[in-house]
């Protein structure tokens, strides 16, 4: 009989007594020729019909007492009504999950119902969370090829046990595939830029440049239209794109194969050329993602080029930056930023400057150069100084046994008789404004001039006078030495002054291994000939033999990960530098292509270093924990975490980049 009334309910609850009526019927007028089957179909008939009566009766009333069970006061109960004839699947569920009750649209998209719990026949619905989040958030369900928003009702009792959860679904199949042929038809704007072509055709016979060009028209033109989008060559080196919101699709999915196919189309070429990418999408208007495709164009640029940043309604993602980074700066650049420089210092009362929390040695000696310009043109400078790292210890005491020096630094307690309508505010090391020792200087100076060589982030210090970022330069100290030689005929930095900007070259570049460029040892060989002593540099950064005892365990603690990549989780407190130099040293082991340190500082929080050969961008993986810094020196910190939980995540990025 079970299997009977199975079979009976696969049909549609409303069409059934209709058919036995008819069969009724039927067996009415063969009545006089088959008088034995009409009368048995006569019995059938009516069975089905009255079992069919009766279920609806028994059914109806169940509804009707869960939901005045359910319903606060008698309005409620007449306005619930209304799901009896419902074209819309409704049920009821108890909190443990079981289906209390359903009206006949919700058992059409279900063959069975009876004793099972929501979650069996709709997986995505979890009671618990429904019940705790007060049915607030709706959930979207695929049944079928349909698509459904499930909507419900939490009635709350005296006990969790007696609670009524009322689920309401309503089919948006129609709407969501609308709204995805709306976006996937919605035009993104691209810019795309060769970032070294001066490079690559710069000792290319003109037959070998015309090859180069085509050859890089066919690769990047071919991409763009290949996926039928349009695109147009606006300059050598530039071209604009226009395509859909599918096709960006297409080549996120792909990883913007653009960027290896450009490298790798001449295998001949001394330097292969490279391109970035920024694309602008998410805006109400052509326009506004063109404007957005500029901004991303300039953050893939300013993090070192070849590689792709989307940027939509005002969120950055990125893709691709794997390459090293190559040295593109000019000196007429260096000589500008030193005239412009000279001519806000010489319309301003005073100079304030500002590096990053911490300060490091980069920060510190490039703050003192900028001081030392000043005091040329006779201009009162400070360097305001809140938070050190223990990396510079000795050498800011070597430089307050040097009276030159007297009154430089400044605490907070001196700064509102320092600042004047006219103070100029140079920041060093740092385009971040949460990471400067004061952000709220930054709106408190007009005038600005920011001086960085870290890779571009979203969050950038836009509003000032004078921006001088150089992803390239190995340091801010190699920036700064470049500026001294062209800020004035006259001008000589003094030995304490160039062994200060000598450090902060030496300890960015690892004692020059890192991002170490033609530019760098020129920069170094300025200072070289202004008086530094090597060797007394070296001695300010000497380790004590606790911490060379210490960087041994951690390196002791290393176990390879993937794809030949170090990892020491250290439970122990350590010092940001020793974290650093760990990390350093773990790249000395044979095959390894990066490593990373993971210990808790000295401030509370779990510190992350990260450093490679430039196989692995550091840089990439860290950003997804909140970090930066450069494509194989990179860092991050995690607030209220343990290092376990902190060594997961990092594995976690490390799979999702790489």
């Amino acid at each position: 009989m079970k299997q009977k009334n199975e079979k009976i309910d696969s049909m549609p609850r409303a069409a059934t007594p209709f058919f036995a009526a008819f069969i009724f019927i039927c067996a009415i007028f063969m009545i006089k020729t088959h008088t034995i089957l009409s009368v048995a179909i006569l019995i059938l008939s009516s069975l089905i019909i009255l079992e069919k009566i009766v279920w609806h009766r028994s059914r109806v009333k169940k509804m009707k007492e869960y939901i005045s069970d359910a319903a606060s006061d008698d309005n409620e109960l007449q306005n619930n009504e209304a799901l009896f004839k419902s074209m819309s699947p409704i049920a009821g569920i108890r909190i443990d999950g079981t289906v209390a009750w359903y009206n006949s649209a919700f058992k059409e998209l279900f063959t069975t119902i009876s004793d099972k719990k929501i979650s069996e026949i709709i997986p995505q619905i979890k009671i618990r969370e429904i019940y705790d989040d007060g049915g607030r958030t709706p959930i979207t369900v695929n049944i079928g090829e349909e698509i459904y928003i499930v909507r419900s009702s939490v009635k709350r009792r005296t006990a969790p046990d007696h609670a009524a959860i009322m689920l309401y679904m309503e089919k948006v199949t129609e709407l969501v595939n609308t709204k995805k042929a709306l976006e996937e038809a919605t035009c993104a704007v691209a810019q795309i830029m060769v970032d070294n072509f001066d490079e690559v055709v710069a000792e290319l016979s003109d037959e070998e440049r015309l090859d180069i060009v085509t050859l890089l028209d066919k690769n990047i033109i071919g991409w763009v239209q290949d996926a039928g989008g349009l695109v147009k060559k606006i300059e050598k080196d530039k071209y604009l794109c226009v395509f859909t919101k599918k096709q960006l699709d297409e080549f996120t999915e792909k990883k913007f194969d653009i960027l290896n196919n450009v490298k790798t189309f001449d295998e001949s070429a001394k330097i292969p050329p490279t391109v970035s990418i920024g694309i602008g999408i998410g805006s109400s208007s052509l326009s506004k993602n063109d404007i957005s495709s500029k901004k991303a164009l300039e953050m893939a640029l300013g993090r070192g080029g070849d590689q792709v940043v989307i940027r939509n309604k005002g969120k950055f993602s990125y893709f691709g930056g794997n390459s090293k980074e190559t040295e593109k700066r000019t000196k007429v650049k260096a000589r500008i930023m030193a005239s412009n420089l000279r001519e806000l210092m010489e319309a301003s009362d005073n100079v304030l400057i500002m590096g990053h929390r911490n300060s490091d040695a980069d920060a510190i000696g490039a703050a003192i150069g900028i001081a030392s310009m000043a005091s040329h043109i006779k201009k009162e400078a400070k360097v305001l100084l809140l938070t050190k790292d223990d990396t510079v210890q000795l050498l800011l005491k070597k430089i307050e046994e040097n009276h030159y020096h007297d009154g430089m630094f400044i605490g907070k307690q001196g700064l509102r008789d320092f600042i004047t309508p006219k103070t100029l505010l140079v920041i060093c090391d740092t385009h971040i404004p949460e990471y400067t020792e004061m952000p709220e200087l930054i709106d408190t100076v007009k005038t600005k001039v920011v001086i960085d060589h870290h890779r571009r982030s979203e969050s950038f210090i836009d509003d000032a006078d004078i921006v001088y970022h150089e992803p390239f330069a190995s340091s801010t100290c190699e920036m700064v030495a470049e500026i001294m030689q062209y800020f004035g005929h006259h001008y000589a930095v003094s030995t304490v002054d160039a062994e200060a900007l000598y450090s902060g070259i030496a300890v960015d570049t690892k004692n020059f291994t890192f991002k170490t460029g033609v530019r760098t040892f020129e920069a170094a060989a300025y200072l070289r000939a202004a008086g530094v002593d090597t060797i007394r540099v070296k001695k300010l950064f000497r380790d004590s033999i606790d911490n060379y005892k210490l960087k041994a365990q951690i390196v002791t603690e290393a176990q390879v990960y993937s794809n030949n990549i170090a990892i020491s989780l250290f439970s122990g407190v350590v010092p940001h530098l020793v974290i650093a130099e760990a990390a350093d040293e773990m790249l000395e082991i044979t095959d390894i292509k990066a490593a990373f340190v993971v210990a808790r500082g000295e401030n509370g929080n779990v510190v992350i270093s990260g450093r490679s050969l430039g196989e692995v961008n550091v840089q990439v993986v860290l950003e997804k924990l909140g970090g930066g810094g450069h494509m194989m020196v990179a860092g991050a910190q995690i607030e209220q975490s343990s290092v376990f939980d902190a060594g997961e995540m990092l594995k976690k990025a490390i799979d999702e980049v790489i």
